[in-house]
């Protein structure tokens, strides 16, 4: 009894819905002809099924191919409703009243004529699949559930100001004219997926401040020619454009200016710009990443990120590829920027300039990393490494990396495989970390293949094991805290290395990675110590400082005491006190050779005292001097006695003694009780010569010799002990 009630309940319910529906249609069908007259077959199907809340699908069953909304032109009347008769019934009244909530759903339509539904609130969705709306759309600051037009071909759309309740689907939509949705506000989403909006005179896709609530679809097979502008929106879910094409190469192709977007921006997998993307001041909570992407603008900036705001990590990496400036001045990365397997190619410019970025993490530049033109980091801060592990930075007119007070958190890898054309110019960065410079090639033989200068370096600098380059190394006053390590260093004879005023830690190098003589600069540089394996001896370093002067270029003065004075002192604490010493005494001979023309005073010192006691530093090398003027004295004063040339000058002269006279003469201020008794006899002797009235006899000789071994003496004995008791020293 009960299953009987049901049947009949639902028999009578379905009876009273068939009757509303057809009770609706028909009431709709008077209503738009008191409206309009006169209606087509098409339109009474319309009212019908829209009153109904069905689908109005007007494609033809067995030719499919003539389904094409490119075909629309050939549409039969049974295929074609006017304009007027959407707009009727989404403003009437009546009409309204009698649109069910699935509002008006069309399939395979030709709607001639503009609609028009500017400042209109429509409570339903309006669904056009694969029609042809080729008068556009206005949409002006209407309200609106929902708007569906997946794979219509339409004109211009104007919507500015709309009120989407939900989504837009633009799906495979064909636009001719541009779509604007400046200001627009969408609850859902904005999917154009294999859309194709071309605009070529102006914006193909403006949503320029409007505010989504969901993603924004530009993907899988979109395609714009002209701009699209998303400038000053907000996304609440992610932007993603893989696979899409952006068409504007005279301007603008992406405009992200001041975006804001709550998940990621992902311009990857087989995106393609031509013209500029431009992400300026964009703030994206997730990630951009633009993975295979390809950024084409050879005459400006491929791509713009100045003051973007990255909250993960972005990704110009694996297949991307950019012709044309990549900008990256003031931006923050929250993770890491990576740039492994990508090109850069901007020769005449910069290929990267990313002045003043921040990256919280890591920055790579590098496993098949290719820039041709400047790669710009101008007060760039890297929490983490700079790696450029195998990259290739190509710009042999300039610098290939720009570096001007970078600071980096931890180390600067350019390695294994690195390669730079052009300079490297690090002057006044910080790395926290080390420098490592292992297998890399700095090719810049002009020029500078390393700028340096005033770079602190918390820890190592290692330029070693095959390191390779051409030009100038500087690391001109160089802070460097732990080990200066120059060692396997291929083709030394090519690089000039400059170390004047370096500051470091532990000098580690080998004499057949030393460059050739004039090519190696140490004045000013200072060092605690020398590493164990590198050569300490005082032969092999006094060389080691010799290759610092040109042997064709002694104009310019080139000595300089300071690079023997800080090695002896290194030798001196390291207990090489004597190979210290024999430093400073090169120091001295050196200044003879390569320093400025000596003085009248400075002759005497440097020619002739100095190396009598070693400059100072070794005093008792006088002493063979003085051993060997009294020899001499002793050989040639008992010749002189025994053939009487050497006289008594009293009657108690004690007994004569060669040797004792030599040292009696030769040491001043002591008195052995020979020198005052016994003299040469200046006229004695048969005669040698004339000199005018004056007869020079045998004797004179031994008078002069006399003479000259007591002022030897004097100079002898003085320098003896103003060099042992450390009051001269040079």
């Amino acid at each position: 009894m009960i299953i009987v009630i049901f049947i009949g309940v639902g028999f009578i319910m379905s009876s009273d819905r068939v009757n509303a529906g057809t009770n609706n249609s028909s009431e709709l069908l008077r209503l738009a002809k008191e409206e309009f007259g006169n209606l087509t077959k098409a339109e009474e199907r319309l009212f019908k099924e829209v009153a109904n809340g069905e689908i109005a699908d007007y494609r033809d069953k067995k030719k499919k191919e003539d389904n094409d909304p490119k075909n629309a032109g050939k549409w039969g009347n049974e295929r074609v409703i006017r304009s007027k008769c959407v707009e009727w019934l989404c403003t009437d009244k009546e009409a309204l009243e009698l649109v069910t909530h699935k509002g008006i759903q069309v399939i395979g339509m030709r709607i001639d004529g503009e609609i028009g539904l500017r400042f209109v609130k429509i409570e339903f969705p309006l669904v056009f699949v694969e029609c042809a709306i080729l008068n556009g759309i206005k949409l002006q600051h209407a309200e609106i559930k929902m708007l569906s037009l997946q794979g219509t071909h339409t004109g211009l759309i104007r919507a500015d100001g709309l009120e989407v309740k939900g989504s837009i689907l633009l799906l495979n939509v064909k636009n001719l004219g541009g779509v604007f949705l400046v200001g627009a506000t969408i609850g859902g989403e904005l999917s154009c997926k294999g859309g194709e909006f071309i605009n070529r005179n102006g914006p193909a896709l403006n949503c320029n401040s409007a505010k989504v609530s969901q993603n924004i679809h530009l993907n899988e097979g979109f395609k714009a020619e002209g701009k699209v502008d998303l400038g000053s929106a907000t996304i609440g879910g992610q932007l993603e454009c893989s696979g899409g094409e952006f068409i504007n190469p005279k301007g603008t192709a992406l405009n992200g200016d001041a975006l804001k977007v709550t998940r990621s921006v992902l311009l990857r997998n087989g995106f393609k710009a031509k013209g500029e993307v431009n992400l300026r001041g964009a703030d994206i909570e997730g990630q951009l990443s633009c993975i295979g992407g390809k950024f084409i603008n050879p005459n400006g900036m491929a791509f713009i990120g100045d003051s973007v705001k990255v909250e993960e990590s972005i990704l110009l990496a694996n297949g991307f590829k950019a012709e044309g400036e990549v900008r990256l001045t003031g931006a923050t990365i929250g993770v890491q920027l990576g740039c492994k397997n990508a090109q850069f190619i901007n020769p005449d410019g910069n290929a990267i300039i990313a002045d003043e970025l921040k990256v919280v993490g890591n920055v790579f530049l590098s496993e098949g990393f290719k820039a041709k033109g400047k790669v710009r980091l101008h007060s760039t801060t890297i929490g983490g490494d700079l790696i450029c592990d195998g990259g290739q930075f190509i710009n042999p007119k300039g610098e290939a990396i720009d570096g001007d007070s970078l600071t980096v958190g931890r180390n600067v890898f350019l390695r294994n495989g690195f390669k730079a054309e052009g300079e490297v110019y690090l002057v006044g960065a910080k790395i926290g970390g080390q420098l490592v410079c292992t297998g890399g090639q700095f090719i810049n033989p002009n020029g500078k293949a390393i700028n340096a200068d005033s770079i602190i370096v918390d820890k190592h600098v290692f330029l070693f094991n095959h390191f390779e380059a051409e030009g100038k190394i500087d690391f001109v006053g160089a802070v460097i805290g732990g080990i200066f390590l120059w060692h396997k260093v291929e083709f030394p004879e090519r690089i000039t290395l400059d170390l004047r005023s370096a500051n470091i830690g532990t000098l580690h190098d080998e004499p057949k990675s030393w460059p050739n003589n004039g090519k190696l600069f140490l004045n000013g540089l200072t060092y605690s110590e020398i590493y164990d394996k590198s050569p300490k001896d005082a032969k092999t370093r006094i060389e080691w400082i010799r290759r610092q002067y040109d042997p064709e270029n002694k104009k310019d003065l080139q000595f300089r005491p300071q690079p023997y004075e800080q090695l002896a002192e290194v030798l001196k604490k390291s207990g090489n006190e004597d190979d210290a010493k024999e430093v400073l005494i090169a120091k001295n001979k050196d200044r003879l050779k390569w320093g400025p023309k000596l003085t009248f005073s400075e002759l005497w010192w440097y020619r002739i005292f100095g190396p009598l006691i070693g400059y100072g530093h070794k005093p008792l090398r006088s002493l063979k001097y003085i051993a060997g003027c009294i020899v001499l004295g002793w050989i040639l004063f008992g010749y002189g006695h025994r053939n009487n040339y050497i006289r008594s000058i009293s009657n108690d002269s004690p007994k004569f003694n060669s040797i004792v006279y030599s040292i009696d003469t030769f040491v001043p201020l002591i008195d052995l009780q020979q020198a005052k008794y016994w003299l040469p006899k200046a006229k004695y002797g048969p005669e040698l010569f004339h000199f005018k009235s004056y007869v020079i006899r045998v004797g004179s000789i031994f008078r002069l010799c006399h003479w000259m071994l007591i002022a030897f003496g004097w100079i002898l004995t003085t320098l003896f002990v103003v060099g042992l008791t450390g009051l001269v020293k040079t």
